[in-house]
């Protein structure tokens, strides 16, 4: 047979290491007794990075949850990835309901056709026409009514993807 998983075993100095282990049991044929060959790779800086990352995960999530303010975050697509509770409940979403969605939902149709354009000429030219810049637009929330609101856009890189955040306030 075979078995493989993660182990956690003591340094010779006494602090936990992290290790991915692999064990086998090879066919001996015309042998007596049998064999486990075992491999262990050491995974432990990976698993502090996830560690970290978790940890950093939960602390934004924590923001996202609790901001008095409406976040919204999209990729260079112009896709959702993440949204704090405010903007679902501004918007009259349901939690993860925008997950995925075109972010031009959130737009009345004047407003969704130049969006595409603003995100393809940031990336082809660098030209921040609504990037670093307070504007008041139109929202549009789930039952089709619109709002005045204050849009803020920050851009960043990460991983070689452009993300975008907006920061949206209520000026009902």
């Amino acid at each position: 047979g075979a078995w493989h998983g993660e182990l956690t075993h003591r340094h010779k100095d006494g602090h936990r290491i992290y290790v991915a282990s692999r064990w086998t049991s090879p066919e001996q044929q015309g042998c007596c007794g049998s064999a486990i060959v075992e491999t262990n790779n050491d995974i432990s800086d990976l698993r502090t990075a996830q560690q970290g990352l978790l940890a950093r995960e939960a602390l934004l999530r924590s923001i996202l949850d609790t901001a008095p303010e409406s976040v919204i975050v999209i990729n260079e697509h112009g896709a959702i990835t993440s949204l704090s509770t405010t903007a679902e409940q501004l918007f009259g979403y349901e939690p993860g309901e925008l997950d995925g969605q075109d972010v031009t939902i959130l737009m009345p149709s004047q407003e969704r056709q130049a969006h595409p354009g603003y995100i393809a000429r940031y990336l082809a030219t660098g030209e921040r026409r609504i990037i670093g810049s307070r504007r008041i637009v139109t929202g549009q929330r789930k039952d089709g009514s619109t709002f005045p609101m204050e849009l803020s856009v920050g851009a960043s890189r990460a991983n070689g993807h452009h993300v975008f955040t907006g920061f949206v306030r209520d000026l009902t």
